[in-house]
């Protein structure tokens, strides 16, 4: 199911990059989050096989369909199940909320479109994203990091070809702003 979560980003990705070298780095990345998450659920015992079924036809679901909805109740009615027994089961198997699930996904895939498009605005990538209101994906990027959208894309500066090149160089740096392990960053 990993390379179909894959071949999704793959599909939607390359429509909006130009830089396939970044696109590959991101699903890596975003592959390697989800592996962390199928290698944690292997560690409970699985006996009943309809459960990871339907974790997986879930993992699916999101993949499909993050951009309309962030619900745990829009993705039960998907599966034909009450929330409350949706919840149940997939806490079960997973070891987490689908809520938590669908967020860290979501979550995933705002920090892949920050740093591989650069020349995007927060608010196209909101849009993006599903998001009806930019304030929206704000609040919710917020919540979920511990951190602004906007401190997440200034924390990883991208050249506007896409490469990790840091904006400025060193010896660029303005009065007030210090060397922070390779990177120039203003000083608190």
């Amino acid at each position: 199911h990993l390379m179909e979560i894959l071949a999704v980003i793959t599909r939607h990705s390359t429509r909006d990059l130009a830089h396939h070298h970044q696109v590959l780095l991101a699903q890596l990345a975003v592959g390697y989050e989800f592996l962390n998450h199928y290698r944690n659920a292997l560690n409970y015992k699985w006996t009943d096989s309809r459960k990871m079924n339907l974790a997986n036809r879930f993992y699916n679901l999101v993949v499909a369909h993050y951009r309309e909805s962030r619900e745990v109740k829009y993705y039960a009615e998907l599966l034909h199940l009450s929330p409350k027994y949706f919840s149940k089961v997939f806490q079960q198997v997973a070891g987490m909320s689908p809520a938590d699930w669908i967020e860290q996904y979501v979550i995933a895939q705002a920090k892949r479109m920050i740093e591989s498009q650069p020349l995007s605005t927060l608010k196209e990538i909101a849009y993006k994203l599903g998001f009806t209101e930019p304030t929206s994906f704000y609040r919710y990027f917020r919540h979920a990091t511990g951190i602004t959208a906007k401190q997440y894309r200034n924390q990883t500066p991208r050249h506007p070809s896409g490469s990790t090149t840091p904006l400025r160089l060193p010896s660029q740096r303005g009065e007030g702003e210090g060397r922070v392990r390779g990177r120039t960053h203003p000083e608190s």
